[in-house]
C-alpha cells in the first residue's frame, strides 16, 4: 500500500517563475490494481509518480510504502526500497542498444544482485515469454520496432518480481495497435501488484484502469473507482495517421512528377500512377509490418524503395534504359516474393496473435488514401500544364482579351482533361503560333492537333 499525506512540491521555489506542482495532494493506494492518473501536460502526473518513486524529493508532507516512511529516508535508503519495490516504464523504453532483448532485461537483476545464471535465466525468460518476446531474445534491441521495445521495458519492470510498476506514458510513441497491446499486459500485470499510470490517453485510462484520478495545477480534482465500458472507443484505431499521410502524399507526388518527366502523360495517365502508387504501397507497407525494423532502419529503407520505384518510372519511358528499367522490375518482383512469402510464414506461425481485422484496416488505409488523392494531384498536374501553356501562348498572341480567352476556351475543349494533349499542343502547334494567326488559322490548327491524337 501507498500513503500519501499533505504531500507538496515546488518548481523554482521563492522565484518569481515558482510552480506549485504538487499542491497538497493525499491518497491511499492499495496493493493491486491499475490506477490511471489524467490531466493536462503541466498538471504534474510525472512529478508525482516520481516522487512516489523516490526519483524526486517533496517539500512538505509524508510518503508510505508498506508503511514504510520512504519521504524522510536517506537517499541511499530510498535508492534499496526502489530497486528491490518499484519497477519503471518508460515513453522512451530507456533500452540499452547494443545490448540483445536477453541482456536488457537480464541487467535489472545484477543490479540488485542475483549472480546465479540459471535463476537470471529462468526469470527472463518467464517474463519474456509472458510479453511475447521470448523468440526475440538474441535480437539487438535497435532491430526491435516501438511496440516491440516497450514490451521489452515491461518485461524488464517486472523482472525482479516488484509490488509497484510506475508506468509513465507507456503509450506514448506507439500506433493505436501497439498501445493496445501494452495496455493489455498492463492490465493484466496489475492483477497481481499496484500499477500507476501515467498518460494523456483518457479513453484508455477510462476502459482499462480500476481507479482514475484527475489532476489540475497539482491538485487532485477528481478520485473516482472506475466503471469499465464494455467497448473501447479508441479514436486513434481507425484513423490515419498525420505520418502516413505525409509518407504516401509525398511519394505519390514524386511519382506523378516523375511521370510528367518522363512523358507519361496520355489518356491513361490517372491508371499509371495509380498502379505504380499502389504497387510502391503494398511493396512498402508489407516490408515495414511483417518485418521488424527500428525507426532508423525504416527511414533508409523508405528512401531506396522511393529511389528504384522514380528510377524505374522514368526508365520505363526511355529508349536507351531498357535494361535500367527490367533490373528495377526484377528487383521490386523479388522484394515482393520476400514480403509474400515472410507474411506467409508470420501468418502460420502466429496465426493465434494475427489480428485479421487491425491487419487488413493498417494495409487497406494507405490504398484507399491513394485512390482519394491521385485525382486530385492529377487535377493539379493538369492545372499547371495548362497554366504553362496559356503563358507560352501569351506571347504569340493578339492583345485582344476576347481572341485569348476565345483561344483559351477552344484549347481547352480540344484537350480536355488529357495531359498528353496538352504536352503535345506544347511541342506541335506553339512554334508554329504567331500574333496575327486569323481564327480560321488557329482553328486548322486544332484541327491538326486533334488528328495528331487520333
Amino acid at each position: 500500500m501507498i500513503t500519501l499525506k499533505n504531500v507538496n512540491k515546488y518548481f523554482n521555489r521563492h522565484k518569481k517563475n515558482q510552480v506549485h506542482v504538487i499542491n497538497n495532494i493525499s491518497l491511499n493506494l492499495k496493493n493491486n490494481g491499475l490506477v490511471a492518473f489524467l490531466g493536462p501536460s503541466g498538471c504534474g502526473k510525472t512529478t508525482l509518480l516520481n516522487v512516489i518513486g523516490g526519483l524526486d524529493k517533496i517539500k512538505s508532507g509524508k510518503i508510505y510504502i508498506d508503511n514504510k516512511k520512504i519521504s524522510s529516508k536517506c537517499s541511499y535508503k530510498v535508492d534499496k526500497i526502489r530497486n528491490i519495490n518499484i519497477g519503471y516504464i518508460f515513453q522512451d523504453y530507456k533500452l540499452i542498444d547494443n545490448l540483445s532483448v536477453f541482456d536488457n532485461v537480464a541487467l535489472v537483476l545484477t543490479m540488485i544482485g542475483i549472480k546465479d545464471k540459471k535463476e537470471i535465466k529462468k526469470r527472463v525468460e518467464y517474463v519474456l515469454e509472458k510479453v511475447g518476446m521470448e523468440r526475440y531474445k538474441n535480437r539487438p534491441s535497435s532491430m526491435l520496432s516501438g511496440g516491440e521495445r516497450q514490451r521489452v521495458a515491461v518485461a524488464r519492470a517486472i523482472v525482479k518480481d516488484p509490488d509497484i510498476i510506475l508506468a509513465d506514458e507507456p503509450t506514448g510513441n506507439l500506433d493505436s495497435k501497439n498501445s493496445l497491446e501494452i495496455m493489455k499486459i498492463i492490465k493484466s500485470i496489475s492483477k497481481e501488484r499496484l500499477v500507476l499510470l501515467v498518460t494523456h490517453e483518457e479513453s484508455l485510462a477510462r476502459f482499462y484502469a480500476d481507479r482514475i484520478i484527475e489532476l489540475s495545477d497539482g491538485k487532485a480534482i477528481k478520485d473516482f473507482e472506475n466503471t469499465q465500458n464494455d467497448e473501447l472507443d479508441y479514436e486513434i484505431d481507425n484513423n490515419i495517421y498525420l505520418k502516413d499521410i505525409i509518407l504516401w502524399t509525398l511519394f505519390s507526388g514524386l511519382t506523378i512528377c516523375m511521370n510528367a518527366v518522363a512523358g507519361e502523360a496520355d489518356e491513361k495517365y490517372i491508371s499509371k500512377v495509380l498502379k505504380d502508387n499502389i504497387r510502391f504501397t503494398v511493396v512498402t507497407e508489407f516490408l515495414l509490418s511483417t518485418f521488424t525494423f527500428s525507426f532508423w532502419v525504416e527511414l533508409i529503407i523508405i528512401p531506396i524503395t522511393t529511389v528504384i520505384v522514380l528510377f524505374d518510372t522514368v526508365a520505363e519511358h526511355k529508349s536507351d534504359a531498357i535494361a535500367v528499367h527490367k533490373l528495377l522490375q526484377d528487383v521490386m518482383a523479388f522484394a515482393g516474393l520476400c514480403v509474400i512469402l515472410q507474411t506467409v510464414r508470420v501468418g502460420i506461425l502466429e496465426y493465434r496473435e494475427l489480428n485479421v481485422i487491425n491487419t487488413l484496416v493498417s494495409f487497406f488505409i494507405p490504398i484507399v488514401y491513394l485512390l482519394l488523392v491521385t485525382p486530385l494531384e492529377y487535377a493539379f498536374e493538369l492545372y499547371s500544364k495548362y497554366e504553362m501553356l496559356f503563358i507560352q501562348m501569351h506571347f504569340k498572341e493578339p492583345r485582344d482579351k476576347k481572341v485569348k480567352r476565345k483561344r483559351h476556351l477552344k484549347v481547352i475543349k480540344a484537350c480536355g482533361l488529357s495531359v498528353r494533349k496538352i504536352i503535345l499542343f506544347q511541342k506541335q502547334c506553339i512554334p508554329r503560333m504567331y500574333v496575327s494567326m486569323s481564327d480560321s488559322e488557329f482553328e486548322a490548327l486544332i484541327s491538326q492537333l486533334e488528328e495528331i491524337c487520333q
